[in-house]
């Protein structure tokens, strides 16, 4: 939806966002930010103030109502995926829509993936791999599952067989686990 509306959006994890939060905020000023975390000081600290809560989101505004200044970093940028390359330090991979859509049909043809087909994603979304993951099942109609509990719990393997599930995608850890 966000995407439709041409707002860039950042994806991070928790740890992610422990490490840059502070420098994001300062350098792109977004006007909204969904955070997992109930009180966060970082955003307190910069003038932020909690407006709603969607499923377990808490939605941040900028608490000088009636500024909203989009900055267009890049033409066309649509997301910023954090990645650590081979480096280990966080940066982040600009991409426009036009990226986001051949890539998703690119995948999903690379996948297999057809209309109906059911996955689960078992690595953070804010990952470009998981990104690539859930935009190809969701250009080609598919469905991507997030179940609840742990992987390793037998429920959450009970959950994966009665809703279906037909690929599970993880890192090289997620299937030694």
């Amino acid at each position: 939806y966000l995407l439709k509306l041409s707002w860039v959006v950042i994806l991070m994890n928790a740890k992610e966002y422990d490490m840059l939060a502070d420098r994001c905020i300062s350098r792109y000023q977004p006007y909204w930010i969904l955070s997992s975390v109930r009180d966060d000081t970082v955003l307190r600290d910069r003038m932020y103030s909690p407006i709603n809560v969607y499923h377990q989101y808490h939605i941040w505004s900028q608490k000088n109502e009636g500024v909203l200044e989009l900055y267009q970093l890049i033409p066309d940028i649509a997301v910023l995926l954090p990645t650590s390359g081979s480096t280990g330090s966080v940066k982040f991979v600009a991409l426009s829509r036009e990226n986001l859509q051949i890539n998703a049909e690119l995948m999903g043809r690379s996948l297999g993936v057809q209309k109906g087909d059911r996955a689960v994603l078992m690595i953070p979304f804010s990952y470009a791999y998981g990104v690539s993951v859930i935009t190809s099942y969701l250009e080609a109609g598919g469905t991507m599952l997030f179940p609840s509990g742990k992987i390793t719990q037998n429920d959450y393997w009970d959950e994966l067989e009665a809703a279906g599930v037909q690929a599970i995608f993880g890192v090289g850890y997620t299937y030694e686990i």
